[in-house]
């Protein structure tokens, strides 16, 4: 049942990738993508810096989407996350934090992938909650191994530390 479900909340999320083929991802409601890369996979990538991200994605009511990434880097007990307001423009859908002139990317792969295209995301510490750049952040290169990053839909959680 519990599959049933987030396969409704999926489908329904993104009409828009789901009746065209398009790529742009549209959400009605909240839905939320998670990944954590496995010891096989970083050691396979060994410049990839992120090793656990998660995406949770609302519409925020003026044609827009508000996006939270949490971010888990290599070798850092540190969790990270960056905030920004999306929107379809140019055929894709683009993000962008207040405070940070790089634009990122997320694509639509399939009813139940994203893509988190990075464009150089800044990533503050979670626990920092002013809307500017915190001297502990750091930003995510965008190479070698961390362009981007494929996420699978996954329920919603409260719990801060998923």
């Amino acid at each position: 049942m519990r599959i049933l479900v987030l396969g409704i909340l999926i489908l329904g999320c993104c009409p828009t990738a789901r009746a065209s083929g398009a790529t742009a991802f549209i959400v009605r409601r909240e839905a939320c993508f998670n990944r954590v890369y496995d010891a096989a996979h970083l050691a396979a990538h060994p410049q990839q810096k992120v090793r656990h991200i998660r995406l949770t994605a609302q519409p925020n009511g003026r044609g827009a989407i508000t996006a939270g990434l949490n971010v888990w880097l290599r070798g850092s007990g540190v969790r990270y996350a960056a905030y920004a307001f999306c929107r379809f423009e140019s055929g894709r859908t683009t993000c962008r934090s207040e405070f940070d002139d790089r634009v990122w990317g997320i694509r639509q792969e399939n009813a139940k992938t994203v893509r988190i295209e990075n464009g150089g995301i800044w990533v503050n510490p979670w626990d920092y909650d002013a809307e500017d750049r915190s001297e502990r952040g750091t930003r995510l290169k965008t190479e070698p191994d961390d362009e981007s990053w494929l996420l699978s839909a996954t329920t919603c959680s409260m719990n801060p530390n998923d």
